[in-house]
């Protein structure tokens, strides 16, 4: 249903820091976090609409990720000042 399909990039957009990634909820209020993003990456490619595409911006998305980037060769954070683990890796390397 293309209308529902609309909502979900609405409220996903509504997630998106202004800084690159997104939050667990509507910005502001929460931090750009490392799994949100890639849950709302996902959601908006299965909604698959130019809409959906072009709600991301890119550029502030590559900046997002690139500040995930650990000290520790191939190492990622969950958000800024955040934990390191496998789930960082999985999500920043496929984000």
């Amino acid at each position: 249903d293309a209308a529902l399909g609309s909502r979900v990039v609405n409220f996903i957009r509504r997630c998106q820091d202004p800084r690159g990634g997104y939050c667990g909820g509507p910005y502001p209020g929460q931090l750009p976090h490392l799994a949100p993003t890639y849950a709302a990456i996902n959601a908006l490619i299965i909604v698959g609409t130019e809409e959906a595409y072009n709600s991301i911006d890119r550029d502030k998305l590559y900046d997002f990720l690139l500040r995930r980037r650990g000290e520790d060769p191939g190492s990622f954070t969950m958000h800024d000042d955040g934990e390191a683990d496998v789930r960082c890796v999985l999500g920043g390397g496929c984000g």
